[in-house]
C-alpha cells in the first residue's frame, strides 16, 4: 500500500524531523472560534483520500475533537463548495500528530483544487510565511501525486493566483458550515495535512471523470443557445454505463433535454442510451445532476472511443457552464491537457481526441462535431467495470 502527506518530515517536507520546517512546540494564543485549511491538488488519476492530520503543539490547545472535511474551490476566485459526504471526526487530540480517517477512503478528481479544513475554539498551531516568493516553499510541496500549492507569488499557485495558501475564517468553528478562503501574503502553515493513497480501496465499483468535485464553474451568462455538447472518454476494459452526469451550475434556469452516448467515430448514437425525457437527480443550478442508466445494461466495448453528451433546446435562458483551456494549455484550469484517467476511465486531452475535447453542435440536436478549442463542458460519465472471467482448459490422458 502506497500513501503520500504533505507533512511527513521527509525529503525537505514540513513535520517533525524535517530539515526543512519543522512544527511549533507551542500554540498560538487565541480565544476565538477559527478555521483552518490546506488548498492541494492530486496530479494523477485514480487517488484517494484517506483522511486527515492534525498538529496539537502543546496542552494549551483544545483536545476536543474536531470535525475535518474537503472543499473544492473555484479557480478563478474566492468561493468554494463542500464536497459532499467529506466530513470525518476525530477522537480526542493528544499533543503531536493525530489522524482522523475516513472510513472508507474517497475517490479525488485529477488536477483541480481542493481545500481540506478543520475548525476549533481556543489555540492553534501556525507558522507564518511559509509559501511565498522568498521562503522555503514557494514552488510549493510535492510528495507524489499529492502538491500543495505555493501562495500567490510563489512558482506554483492555484490556478489563477487567486487564493492565498493557508486559508481561515474567524466566523466559525464548523468546517462544514464556512469556506476557510481568507489568507495573507506569503501564506502560513496551519498544520492541517491530507494523506492519500494510490491503490484502490475495497469495494469501489464505479468510476467518474471527476468525483468528488463539487464546484464545475460559474454559469456561463453571455451565451443562451441550445447546443449538445459532449466530452469524449474510452475504457481500457469492458464496462457497464452506469450514469451519465452534467454540471448544472448556480443560476441555471433549466436542465438538458436529452442524454445519450455518442459512437465518436461513427459519429452515431450508441443503442440503448438516447433518452429524450431524462430525469435528472437534481433541480436546475444544484450542480452535480445524473439520469441513471443501470438498468439499460449497455456495455462499453474497451478503447472504443465515446462521447457522452446533453442536449439543450435554445431558450432564452442560461444553463451551461464553461472552462477554458482545461483541455489544453494556455492561461486557466489546464486540468486535462495531459488528458485524465479514473481506474479503467480515459478521458483524452484536446490533440488526442478525435475532433477535439468537449465538443459540441449549436442550436438543434446532432453529434456535437466541432471543437470548443479545448474548453470544459462538463459533462461526465460514470462506468462500472465488468468482471473478467478466466478459461481454465485441462486435458485427460489415460496412462498404461
Amino acid at each position: 500500500m502506497t500513501s503520500y502527506r504533505l507533512m511527513d518530515g521527509v525529503s525537505g517536507r514540513p513535520g517533525v524531523g524535517s530539515s526543512g520546517t519543522q512544527p511549533p512546540s507551542s500554540s498560538t494564543s487565541y480565544g476565538g472560534t477559527i478555521l483552518l485549511s490546506t488548498m492541494f491538488e492530486v496530479t494523477a488519476g485514480t487517488i484517494f483520500l484517506e483522511g486527515y492530520w492534525f498538529w496539537r503543539a502543546d496542552s494549551s490547545a483544545p483536545s476536543a475533537a474536531q470535525t475535518f472535511c474537503l472543499w473544492s474551490v473555484a479557480w478563478d476566485g474566492t468561493n468554494g463548495v463542500l464536497v459532499p459526504g467529506s466530513s470525518v471526526t476525530s477522537g480526542t487530540l493528544f499533543v503531536g500528530w493525530n489522524y482522523a480517517p475516513y472510513p472508507a477512503p474517497i475517490p479525488l478528481s485529477q488536477g483541480l483544487v481542493y481545500r481540506a479544513a478543520t475548525g476549533l475554539t481556543g489555540n492553534f498551531p501556525i507558522t507564518s510565511g511559509q509559501f511565498g516568493a522568498t521562503h522555503l516553499y514557494a514552488a510549493g510541496i510535492t510528495n507524489g501525486p499529492l502538491s500543495a500549492y505555493s501562495d500567490t507569488d510563489g512558482s506554483a499557485p492555484s490556478p489563477g493566483a487567486a487564493q492565498h495558501q493557508g486559508g481561515f475564517s474567524t466566523s466559525s468553528a464548523d468546517p462544514t458550515a464556512v469556506y476557510a478562503g481568507g489568507g495573507n501574503a506569503g501564506g502560513d502553515l496551519y498544520w492541517i495535512d491530507v494523506q492519500v493513497t494510490d491503490v484502490v480501496p475495497g469495494g469501489v465499483s464505479s468510476y467518474r471523470l471527476w468525483p468528488s468535485n463539487a464546484y464545475g464553474s460559474a454559469l456561463r451568462n453571455d451565451d443562451a443557445n441550445g447546443y449538445t455538447i459532449g466530452t469524449e472518454f474510452y475504457v481500457t476494459g469492458p464496462c457497464l454505463l452506469k450514469a451519465i452526469w452534467f454540471y448544472s451550475p448556480a443560476g441555471a434556469a433549466s436542465l438538458p433535454s436529452r442524454c445519450l452516448l455518442w459512437d465518436a467515430v461513427a459519429q452515431t448514437a450508441v443503442s440503448g442510451t438516447d433518452n429524450s425525457s431524462p430525469s435528472w437527480s437534481g433541480a436546475a443550478g444544484s450542480g452535480w445532476v445524473k439520469v441513471d442508466y443501470t438498468s439499460a445494461n449497455v456495455t462499453l466495448v474497451a478503447n472504443k472511443r465515446y462521447v457522452t453528451s446533453v442536449f439543450h433546446a435554445a431558450l432564452s435562458d442560461h444553463w451551461f457552464a464553461d472552462t477554458a483551456n482545461f483541455w489544453s494549455a494556455g492561461a486557466g484550469l489546464q486540468a486535462g491537457a495531459a488528458g485524465l484517467t479514473q481506474g479503467p476511465l480515459v478521458a483524452p486531452n484536446n490533440a488526442g481526441a478525435t475532433i477535439g475535447q468537449s465538443s459540441e453542435h449549436v442550436t438543434t440536436f446532432a453529434f456535437p462535431g466541432t471543437s470548443d478549442a479545448g474548453a470544459n463542458d462538463w459533462t461526465d460519465v460514470e462506468v462500472t467495470p465488468l468482471a473478467t472471467t478466466q478459461v481454465v482448459v485441462y486435458s485427460m490422458r489415460s496412462f498404461p
